[in-house]
This record gives structure tokens, sequence and C-alpha cells, in this order.
């Protein structure tokens, strides 16, 4: 018996995907960097006030879906969130951080001069269809190569029984 055809599994699952994307929201916006005893960082406060107001909402964890994280105009980063987009860019700012200080993985690496450019977070908010966005995330991932993919790529090699995005390694 043949293969299925991938066209057919892609034709399948096209409308409804186009469907959720004509619902998707976008907000773009500059990220503020503090810079105090020389050490630069992220104004959370203002991201936070800068996403609640591009979206019109009152609680964080009303902005789900994807964001593109941009480095001086070069995509650095795609990621999702279906419990808050806020709270997945505050553990990423924090990284490069930690990873100055000696303090994280190899894989956190590739985050320490995020804060030397010119920062925009780019924001696909997704109320419907969030089964959806890891899909979306990869399809981004996949066709624009953002710098931090080309890294992992080149420099990090995943242990063969490693499961990306469990629990203890969000504790990392």
């Amino acid at each position: 018996m043949p293969k299925p055809d991938l066209r057919n599994f892609i034709a399948n699952i096209d409308e409804e995907l186009m469907r959720v994307w004509d619902k998707v929201e976008f907000g773009s916006i500059k990220v503020e960097i503090e810079e105090e005893q020389g050490v630069k960082k992220v104004n959370m406060k203002k991201l936070l006030d800068d996403i609640k107001n591009t979206f019109s909402v009152q609680n964080r964890t009303e902005v789900k879906g994807l964001y593109l994280i941009y480095s001086n105009d070069e995509l650095f980063y795609v990621g999702e969130s279906k419990k808050g987009i806020y709270s997945r860019l505050k553990r990423h700012f924090s990284k490069e951080e930690k990873s100055k200080n000696g303090e994280a993985p190899k894989r956190y690496s590739f985050f320490r001069d995020l804060l030397e450019g010119e920062l925009r977070i780019d924001i696909l908010r997704m109320e419907e269809g969030l089964e959806y966005r890891k899909l979306l995330e990869e399809i981004i991932t996949l066709s624009e190569r953002p710098k931090y993919k080309q890294s992992i790529d080149i420099d990090y090699v995943v242990p063969v029984d490693h499961e990306e995005g469990t629990e203890e390694d969000e504790d990392k």
C-alpha cells in the first residue's frame, strides 16, 4: 500500500487554519531597555502596560498566542503561550541576565547579547484556535529561521532522551 499523499493532509487543515488566522489580532511593541549600574534590563512594567494597552485588556493573561522577538529588526525568537505571553517574555528576558552571570544552562547563552540592540515584540493574539498555536509557531520558525533557532542548530545538540517543554525544563 502506498503512503498517503501529504497534499491531502495539508488541504484538510488549510481551511481551518486560515479561519483561525483571520481572527488573530496583531500588535507590535517597542521594548524599553533601562540601564542601572551598568546592567541593562527590560522595563517589564512598561512592557506589561504596553501589552495591555495594545490589545485593550485589563489582565495580562488575556493576551495568548504567538510572539516574535526582534533585535535590531532581525527576527531573534518565535514563541507561543496558551496562558499569557507576558509571563513567557519575562522569563526570556531573565535568561539574558542569568546567562551573563554564568547561572544559566548552555541553551541560554544565545540570549546573552539580546539587550544590546533595539528590541521589538510582535504579538499575534489568539482568543480562538489556541490548539493551532504550536503549529503556527512551527510554521513561522521553519519559514523565517530566527537567529535563536539558527544558533541552536549550529551550537546545541539536544540529548536523545530530552523532552522539550517539560516542567523540569521550565525550572532550569
